[in-house]
């Protein structure tokens, strides 16, 4: 009788916790564009962006990030890629944001950083969206959809959303006592 007892409340447990969503699903919620806001303090900042990213020094420069009438002030901001930097003729870059960067702990709805591609080389926008939708049918994945980039009030497109794989990832994906084998072969990006 216990036994039953125990296994009828671990499975409604194990059920109960699968229901619940994960916090970051809000800014991975492919049913709307979302809009993001980035306001840089320095007058120089597209300046900075591209000093930092030419040099390989892969550092970040502060800004404030909105979405959704939330703000977070000091986020990091920097280019990311290759191809898409090198070789796109327009200002519409990639970015990697970082909202831990300046303020320590500083999460954006239960992740740190957030990838904005500018879909190089794709005019559909689908290519990336689509493969990790497939993928996270068959296995753990990034989640993706898209979202408006406005930089210091300024329309600049329509980006794609990717969720980091880090160790947010990988605590999401499979508990906090799992560290996969990231740590050892240096997959933390």
């Amino acid at each position: 009788m216990k036994l039953r007892i125990f296994c009828f409340v671990f499975i409604s447990i194990v059920f109960f916790l699968n229901g619940f969503a994960h916090i970051s699903d809000v800014i991975y919620d492919d049913s709307q564009v979302l809009e993001f806001y980035l306001t840089f303090h320095q007058e120089n900042f597209w300046e900075l962006l591209y000093e930092n990213y030419n040099n390989g020094a892969e550092e970040y420069i502060p800004a404030d990030f909105e979405f959704n009438g939330e703000l977070f002030e000091n986020v990091g901001v920097r280019f990311k890629g290759f191809s898409s930097m090198n070789s796109y003729p327009t200002e519409k870059k990639p970015f990697k944001i970082k909202f831990d960067e300046f303020v320590e702990d500083q999460e954006f709805y239960g992740v740190t950083k957030i990838n904005l591609g500018n879909n190089f080389k794709d005019p559909t926008f689908l290519r990336e969206k689509l493969f990790y939708d497939i993928a996270n049918k068959y296995i753990p994945s990034a989640r993706a959809n898209f979202a408006k980039l406005f930089i210091n009030g300024e329309y600049w497109g329509l980006y794609t959303n990717v969720e980091q794989i880090n160790m947010k990832f990988i605590e999401k994906n499979f508990g906090e006592s799992e560290d996969g084998n990231q740590k050892t072969i240096g997959l933390i990006w």
